[in-house]
C-alpha cells in the first residue's frame, strides 16, 4: 500500500533566541526552502528574526489544507498569547510522525503522542479533509489574549485524505 505523506511543522520566530534543530520523521516531506542535511535527515530551522510581541505569525508556505491549518493554528495560539519555543516545535513534529505512522491510539478524533508527556502536554486531532477546512474557518476568528501565555509547538501530517493536527505546550 502506498502512502503518500507530508509533515509539515509551524515555528514562528517571534520570542525565539535560538536555531533549533531536529530530526524530520522517515518518509516525511520538509518545509519549501529549508536547508535539509540529507546524509543525516536532519533539517535546520530558519534563523530566528526579532519581532515584536504583538506582531503577526509570518505566512506559511505548506501547501494543501494542512499548511493552512498549521497556518491558522499557529496564529490562532499566537493572539491567545501563547509564544512558539524549538523544543515544542520538535515535540509536535515527533507527535506528527507517531500519528501517520499509525502509532498514537484515538479516542473520538482526539489522541495524544507517546513521547515527552514529562515535559508539557498537548493532543493530536485526526480530522477529514471538511474537517480541517472548517476547523480553518473556526481559527479564523477573533482571540481573546491570554497574560499566561506558554511555550508551544504544532505540526501537521497528511496520510492520504486523513490530516493529523498537533498542538503541544510546554509546562
Amino acid at each position: 500500500m502506498s502512502i503518500t505523506a507530508r509533515v509539515s511543522a509551524f515555528l514562528t520566530a517571534a520570542a525565539l533566541a535560538v536555531t533549533a534543530t531536529f530530526a524530520v520523521p522517515a518518509g516525511a516531506q520538509t518545509l519549501p526552502d529549508a536547508p535539509v542535511q540529507a546524509e543525516a535527515g536532519i533539517q535546520q530551522a530558519p534563523a530566528p528574526v526579532e519581532a515584536e510581541p504583538q506582531q503577526d505569525v509570518p505566512a506559511f508556505t505548506a501547501e494543501g489544507v494542512e499548511g493552512r491549518l498549521l497556518a491558522a493554528t499557529g496564529q490562532n495560539l499566537t493572539g491567545m498569547g501563547h509564544y512558539a519555543d524549538p523544543v515544542a516545535w520538535e515535540i509536535a513534529a515527533q507527535w506528527a510522525g507517531e500519528a501517520m505512522t499509525g502509532q498514537v491510539e484515538f479516542l473520538g478524533g482526539v489522541g495524544r503522542g507517546n513521547t515527552h508527556l514529562d515535559t508539557g502536554d498537548g493532543n493530536i486531532y485526526r480530522l477529514t479533509v471538511e474537517e480541517a477546512e472548517a476547523r480553518i474557518g473556526w481559527l479564523d476568528q477573533p482571540v481573546t489574549e491570554s497574560a499566561n501565555g506558554t511555550g508551544f509547538g504544532v505540526a501537521s501530517a497528511r496520510v492520504d485524505d486523513t490530516v493529523y493536527l498537533v498542538e503541544y505546550f510546554l509546562y
